[in-house]
């Protein structure tokens, strides 16, 4: 079953900084231009699982666009990047010091 099967639609963020100037989303569309998003960013940040965000539309056939968070879900998106140099069992230990 895909993501649209289940409802869900894309919608977009602007990016500031970073290597891409938008990401995507899927998002449960909950009516009044809410959306609740049902996946975790990569590259947008103060965005995270389950907010509900108001995204619109700027012209026809655009994907909606997120122009603000109306409600935190309380989760949090931790990002961990190893450098080369990290050996296994360091990066394993820092990720269970993280549960």
């Amino acid at each position: 079953m895909s993501n649209a099967d289940e409802g869900l639609v894309k919608i977009v963020v602007e990016l500031r900084d970073g290597p891409f100037e938008r990401e995507s989303f899927w998002a449960e569309p909950l009516g009044d231009d809410l959306f609740k998003l049902r996946n975790s960013p990569w590259f947008a940040f103060d965005l995270h699982f389950d907010d509900v965000v108001r995204a619109v539309a700027v012209c026809p056939g655009d994907l909606p666009r997120i122009v603000e968070v109306v409600r935190r879900s309380g989760h949090r998106t931790l990002r961990v990047i190893f450098s080369r140099e990290t050996s296994e069992p360091e990066r394993l230990e820092l990720l269970r010091s993280l549960q």
